[in-house]
């Protein structure tokens, strides 16, 4: 990963895009958009009042539901690029553990397995 983070700086790349390089980067970029979404998805605000109310538990449920299958995803394209990444370079490692992490998220998804991590946070905070 240390190769398009010196290339990107040979080219120009704002410093403040610098971070996107690597296994943070990329980990951050995985994880947050999704936080984001359950975190707006919990919170509620009282037009007449203004006054915002969060629902914690609504966010820890959203949260593991959808941030179990975008770590699974992660990891499946670590992965991926991990067995192939050594055969080739440049492009083709990123869209191996693009395709890789999309699939291993799907088929994570689609076991109900996502599900099961969301009730299990539901029952743990009981």
């Amino acid at each position: 990963m240390r190769k398009p983070a010196v290339m990107a700086a040979d080219h120009g790349q704002p410093n403040w895009l610098r971070w996107t390089q690597g296994r943070g980067g990329g980990g951050v970029l995985a994880l947050a958009p999704s936080a984001a979404l359950d975190l707006y998805n919990a919170t509620e605000m009282d037009l007449s009042t203004r006054e915002f109310s969060f629902n914690g538990r609504q966010f820890l449920v959203a949260s593991a539901r959808s941030q179990s299958g975008n770590a699974v995803g992660f990891a499946g394209g670590l992965r991926a690029v991990a067995l192939v990444g050594g055969l080739t370079a440049g492009a083709p490692p990123v869209l191996v553990g693009l395709v890789g992490g999309v699939v291993v998220q799907l088929v994570w998804n689609w076991t109900g397995r996502a599900d099961k991590v969301a009730d299990a946070m539901d029952r743990a905070m009981n």
